[in-house]
């Protein structure tokens, strides 16, 4: 028994090392110092002052310094979407803040619109060990007035499609992170090929969706959780987990926002339909 025992603890421990949320701490005060890789954000580029302003950073406190943890998505003036991995630990509110309109995350203080949280909401199914149902909404305790909310897509995901993902995350696993926003474009990855470079059950195909090369060499990574997932200017994605960074035979898992559009109007009152 106590070797079973052994045998699945070790299992689990090796579970949680692999399946990576894509979640980073990154100090906001600190000096930036920039870094000569070759990849960004994984295999993208910077996004350029002004563009993605639906993009947030999500900050957590610790003492008196403020970390950029995540990203999320102004879904309107009142509302941010992020992944529930993101939020889920965040017992104390006024450790918890957004911060929208800026490119670079120096820029926090001197150019971002701060914004506290009043209430978070973590979808009720959301399973920490397998990261389905990867999803939460945070209401804003200022709304915020100097970006223009992302409309969320009336239409799922599907094959030909391409994804503009954005995020401040880290350039290359176990990589550093930018300063400045950035973007890479990633293709739709069908159910049937994604899982076949994945574990078994790992694909939740109601509530995920996978974008990469099976090449490798384009993706999110750590400090891009939460981030939106764009196609045409309009959300269909939050970046949610993955095993590593842009490894071949290792794209990117997503949290298919097409499926939670009646939780997310019924507990936010955003419509996607009638928008």
């Amino acid at each position: 028994m106590k070797s079973l025992l052994l045998t699945l603890a070790i299992f689990a421990v090796a579970q949680a090392a692999y399946m990576e949320p894509r979640w980073r701490p990154r100090p906001v005060s600190m000096n930036w110092i920039p870094v000569e890789v070759e990849d960004k954000i994984v295999g993208g580029g910077p996004a350029g002052s002004g563009n993605y302003e639906y993009q947030i950073s999500l900050q957590r406190k610790s003492g008196s310094t403020w970390y950029h943890s995540c990203g999320g998505s102004v879904i309107s003036d009142e509302w941010v979407i992020t992944a529930a991995h993101c939020v889920d630990s965040a017992k104390n509110l006024k450790s918890v803040r957004v911060v929208a309109g800026i490119y670079r995350l120096s820029d926090t203080t001197s150019k971002g619109e701060i914004a506290g949280v009043s209430s978070i909401i973590v979808h009720e199914s959301y399973n920490t060990r397998t990261l389905a149902n990867d999803i939460a909404l945070m209401r804003l305790s200022t709304r915020i007035n100097s970006v223009t909310p992302i409309k969320i897509s009336k239409d799922d995901v599907r094959m030909g499609d391409s994804y503009q993902v954005t995020g401040w995350g880290a350039l290359s696993e176990g990589g550093s992170s930018p300063n400045e926003l950035h973007v890479v474009t990633l293709p739709f990855m069908s159910n049937t090929e994604c899982q076949s470079y994945l574990q078994p059950n790992d694909l939740h195909e109601a509530e995920m969706f996978c974008a990469g090369l099976a090449s490798g060499g384009k993706d999110s990574c750590q400090g891009d959780s939460g981030g939106p997932v764009a196609r045409n200017s309009e959300l269909v994605g939050l970046v949610s987990w993955g095993y590593g960074c842009a490894r071949p035979s290792s794209p990117g898992v997503y949290t298919r926002v097409f499926n939670y559009k009646d939780w997310i109007r019924t507990n936010s009152g955003i419509d996607a339909d009638q928008a």
